[in-house]
């Protein structure tokens, strides 16, 4: 949902060389450090910023790779952008470029998030841009929202809530499981009156 939701319109796969006695946890940390070092150097050479969002990838060998959702990505010659990718990394210059609407997108990377990816170490698998999604995204529609009339998000701690609760009237009472449930004073357990 998140990757079409930041309407991606390109797609990147980014690949280092094999060293030689490295394992792949040190080469996802490198494609880590490097990623973020070549979209810098893009902009500079561009002056555009590229939203993105990746998800990593292990090669069937094990070898991870990454592959990045853009949007706002200015097509380069192919060259250009395999020698910044090599400026980057030293030795690898392998990046495939293709433009891929954001349905699309969205099928392929969930596919890899969807699957048991490898785990590199600690690794983040996927991470985003602060800015690839819409600023409103997640905020609930109207129609949520009518649903949830009287609801409230409080950003406390519960028990604060629930003592603010009680000293209002309201009763605790133990759901089973570790649930505490609230009911209001015209709920009380001490009358016969249930929820309306």
């Amino acid at each position: 949902m998140q990757i079409e939701a930041g309407a991606p319109d390109t797609h990147l796969v980014f690949t280092l060389r094999r060293v030689a006695g490295a394992s792949p946890e040190v080469a996802r940390q490198r494609l880590g450090k490097a990623i973020p070092e070549f979209f810098r150097r893009y902009q500079r050479l561009t002056g555009v910023h590229v939203e993105r969002y990746a998800v990593i990838e292990a090669h069937k060998s094990g070898w991870p790779h990454a592959h990045i959702a853009c949007r706002g990505w200015v097509f380069r010659e192919i060259k250009q952008v395999w020698s910044l990718w090599r400026q980057v990394t030293g030795d690898s210059d392998h990046v495939r470029v293709r433009r891929v609407p954001a349905k699309r997108m969205k099928k392929y990377l969930a596919k890899y998030l969807g699957k048991d990816l490898h785990k590199f170490g600690d690794s983040k698998r996927y991470w985003r841009t602060p800015r690839y999604l819409p600023p409103d995204f997640g905020q609930p529609s109207p129609d949520q929202l009518d649903r949830w009339q009287g609801w409230t998000c409080e950003r406390r701690h519960p028990e604060d809530v629930i003592g603010e609760l009680m000293r209002a009237g309201w009763y605790r009472h133990d759901a089973g499981d570790g649930v505490t449930a609230m009911t209001p004073p015209l709920w009380s357990t001490r009358s016969s009156r249930g929820p309306p």
